[in-house]
């Protein structure tokens, strides 16, 4: 449980950490203002890809869940890493996190397939606790950039996240499939029912307002964590680094949520849990950017998170 909890938050450094420290635009060519958007969502991209192609192609039911993590993560550094190389263009260093990215969607996804396998009860707290290492791995490289600042190289901290994501593969490698898994062939490309059918999916009411209320909390949520920082920074002049703490406060704060969330949604139902915390991060989503207080900001910031 908390090897599989560890490694999705090395994992998640790497998802996060270049919008938080990205290359100086002087070390890619042909780099500009309008680049650091395109190089912010190429990885957002990518992982809806990946995610997408990994689910049509059935890979949570053909191969092992700790091997698929732990290629995954292996990738992700490797990709990763190659940004820290001399020279690269504004076009490879997006082929390098499109590909970071499509990486990256064969652990998330698969993490929470596997964390299933180990509870029949209690499946919603540790989900929840899934969900709650993507918000520390989100929170961290605010935390790092916050104490660190100017003094470490930008390729010595994407080094340094690359290689926490290898030790994340590691610790992938030794996890076991849980007594509640469904059994899996060995990455047999043969393997029967591996393929969900596309009509039934499309044909599936329930599914498709699962994926509306998903969709539009994603949109929300990673729209709210690249801005949190410079909301902070912008709004209320506070300093890089104060701004920096803050986000990782108000972001990491999200764990304590996801495992009450996850408490709740065994006892009184996922639907309503599910309802009442969109209302909630909604309506915060409305009135936040008007309030003139940075303590009553940073507070309903944290309530958000």
């Amino acid at each position: 449980f908390l090897l599989q909890l560890i490694s999705q938050v090395y994992l998640l450094l790497l998802f996060f950490f270049l919008m938080i420290r990205r290359p100086p635009r002087s070390t890619l060519s042909s780099s500009s203002a309008a680049s650091d958007v395109y190089k912010r969502q190429a990885v957002n991209v990518r992982f809806l890809t990946g995610a997408l192609l990994s689910a049509w192609l059935g890979l949570a039911d053909r191969c092992s869940s700790s091997r698929l993590m732990a290629i995954g993560c292996t990738l992700a550094a490797l990709f990763t890493a190659g940004l820290t190389l001399p020279g690269i263009t504004l076009w490879v260093a997006l082929l390098l996190r499109w590909a970071a990215g499509m990486s990256m969607a064969i652990v998330y996804p698969i993490a929470c397939k596997h964390m299933a396998g180990w509870f029949k009860v209690g499946r919603g707290v540790a989900l929840g606790a899934v969900l709650g290492a993507v918000v520390l791995g989100t929170a961290t490289p605010h935390l790092v950039w916050a104490l660190t600042s100017s003094a470490v190289s930008w390729r010595l901290l994407v080094l340094a996240c690359a290689g926490i994501s290898l030790a994340g593969a590691a610790g992938a490698l030794t996890l076991a499939d849980g007594p509640y898994s469904s059994a899996v062939q060995d990455c047999d490309p043969n393997a029967k029912n591996s393929r969900p059918p596309l009509g039934h999916l499309l044909r599936n009411q329930a599914l498709w307002c699962v994926l509306v209320g998903y969709s539009g909390h994603n949109w929300e949520i990673y729209a709210g964590w690249s801005v949190l920082k410079p909301f902070f920074v912008q709004q209320f002049s506070v300093s890089d680094q104060l701004g920096s703490l803050s986000a990782a406060g108000a972001i990491g704060v999200g764990f304590v949520g996801c495992m009450a969330a996850g408490w709740t949604s065994d006892r009184w139902g996922r639907v309503l849990t599910c309802l009442v915390s969109l209302t909630v991060s909604g309506l915060i989503c409305l009135v936040i950017g008007h309030v003139e207080s940075f303590g009553v900001a940073l507070f309903l910031a944290g309530v958000w998170g």
